[in-house]
């Protein structure tokens, strides 16, 4: 999964921050359900990165994208093409 350093969006609501290997990943809700033994429980996914500022943004990943169905912007080519094809 690609965490896009290249875009910057706020942290969504009812979000929350899970500090792994120095890095603070922000999770979101995706499912509310109770266990067989009756205790409440939820699903949850990693939907970016906190910037590492102040400010409360992140850097999303392929799950934020897909979630709020933001079209992926495809790399251009840095490559120039010289002489005969």
């Amino acid at each position: 999964m690609a965490i896009h350093r290249d875009m910057v969006v706020d942290i969504p609501e009812h979000a929350y921050l899970q500090r792994k290997g120095g890095k603070e990943y922000v999770y979101v809700y995706t499912q509310f359900f109770r266990r067989a033994d009756g205790k409440p429980s939820n699903r949850s996914m990693a939907v970016g990165v906190l910037t590492g500022s102040d400010d409360w943004v992140m850097h999303p990943n392929d799950n934020y994208l897909r979630m709020r169905q933001v079209p992926t912007r495809r790399k251009e080519s840095s490559t120039l093409s010289v002489g005969f094809a």
